[in-house]
């Protein structure tokens, strides 16, 4: 862990306001502070860990993950995170950046979002949260530079965020519209794996047990267990993308992992959370091989599945080393005294049918700057945005056709009758798209 340095020294590196509206009858208000680089963040290090590890927090709202992915992610935008405090304490962290939407090279809107994760969520103590959240949304109309949209992915329906930052948004006299988005994947885990097993009924417990067995009567197999060293971790991430590419690659897909930036935000943001205790990285070892890895983070007591697959021959597959892993995985998680195996997004059956997964949704939120001006640009970002997704659905579209044709060998007639239905439901998704996007409040 790193030693925490004293906010008092970073303070003559970052800008300073007072939010003039701040919700709260304490005495003392609560100042913003601006920070624009990771070298200025870095002095707020310790004082983030501090505040996560007490906040309503997931393994996205960490130090690392956003350092590493600005770090990776951040070309074309500006770095602008707010930190909340009162008096010398920091009581509340915003990791924002401000990004152009550029239309032939010309700006049509600035958007203020938070640093991509799979939840977002303000750090603050839940004792803090509301005064936070009103110090943040003041500073950005009062105290930022030039915005349109102020854009929050990703709010997941347990999170009072979901149900606070309209209110402050209509407060405040913005207008601003709610989106539902991806759809999550949890199990809420016992005391034990023994009532894991009872919980999880006779169909698992025999699926397991035969699987199990028929893999060590033909097989020497083991579970291989990474969780720190600089050089052990980027080998493992290495060997996660090799796993991982050659897996979606044979289904006719692209693995994101082909692309070298992904790998080595993988390869860094591993490393540091492995320095703090969080990175659990399991492969499923056939022979000596391995035929599957399972990609996990464990903080609090959550264990989140960050991405998990398996290749390996006909043989091996038949007998699920990536079920098996997972099994692996709760199991050691359960040991570790957590509570709850998230598997993140994607409604894939296999999390329901395997693993009896509750599910929830997580909701983007828009707030529009109160200014006319902001009001048409978000208009023009919406019509870019439209077409940006149909680009991104079809080419989607595309590869999931190809899978399709190469693994069902569908009659011409049958693969005419795929794509009618497809185009169907995006119609559907566009006219969707359009009447939230104009349903604003």
């Amino acid at each position: 862990m790193t030693p925490q340095t004293s906010d008092r020294q970073a303070r003559p590196m970052a800008e300073t306001v007072n939010p003039p509206n701040t919700h709260t009858a304490n005495a003392q208000a609560p100042t913003v502070t601006v920070v624009r680089s990771i070298a200025e963040l870095s002095n707020f290090e310790g004082s983030w860990d501090s505040l996560s590890s007490l906040a309503d927090c997931t393994i996205f709202q960490t130090y690392d993950w956003n350092v590493a992915r600005w770090k990776y992610f951040g070309g074309g935008t500006c770095l602008y995170c707010l930190i909340v405090k009162r008096g010398e304490a920091v009581v509340g962290i915003a990791p924002l950046q401000i990004e152009n939407s550029t239309l032939l090279g010309v700006r049509v809107a600035s958007v203020v979002k938070f640093i991509f994760g799979d939840y977002i969520n303000l750090i603050a103590a839940p004792e803090d949260f509301e005064v936070v959240l009103a110090a943040v949304l003041d500073h950005l109309i009062n105290n930022a530079p030039a915005w349109d949209i102020f854009e929050v992915n990703e709010i997941n329906e347990r999170y009072p965020l979901l149900k606070l930052l309209p209110e402050y948004l209509r407060e405040r006299g913005m207008k601003h519209s709610l989106y539902r988005g991806n759809i999550f994947s949890r199990v809420q885990l016992p005391a034990s794996w023994e009532e894991f097993l009872q919980q999880s009924g006779g169909k698992f417990r025999h699926e397991l047990k035969r699987k199990t067995d028929r893999m060590s009567e033909k097989f020497n197999v083991d579970v291989e267990l990474i969780t720190d060293g600089d050089k052990e971790v980027r080998e493992a991430v290495e060997s996660f993308a090799e796993i991982h590419g050659k897996r979606w690659r044979s289904l006719g897909y692209k693995s994101q992992f082909d692309n070298q930036t992904f790998r080595d935000f993988h390869v860094e943001v591993s490393q540091r959370l492995a320095r703090k205790g969080s990175l659990r990285m399991l492969f499923y070892r056939v022979n000596g091989e391995r035929a599957a890895a399972s990609y996990n983070f464990i903080m609090g007591t959550t264990l989140y599945a960050y991405h998990a697959n398996a290749f390996a021959s006909d043989e091996v597959m038949k007998y699920s080393p990536g079920f098996l892993l997972h099994c692996s995985a709760i199991r050691r998680a359960i040991d570790e005294g957590a509570l709850v195996y998230d598997m993140l997004r994607g409604n894939e059956s296999y999390k329901y049918v395997d693993f009896n997964c509750a599910s929830s949704f997580n909701w983007q939120v828009r707030g529009i700057s109160p200014s006319r001006a902001a009001d048409i640009r978000y208009r023009l970002f919406t019509i870019i945005e439209f077409f940006s997704k149909v680009s991104s659905r079809l080419s989607a579209e595309f590869h999931s056709f190809k899978r399709f044709y190469v693994t069902r060998h569908p009659s011409p007639m049958t693969a005419v009758k795929r794509v009618l239905s497809q185009m169907k439901g995006m119609v559907g998704l566009a006219g969707y798209f359009v009447k939230r996007s104009e349903g604003n409040s």
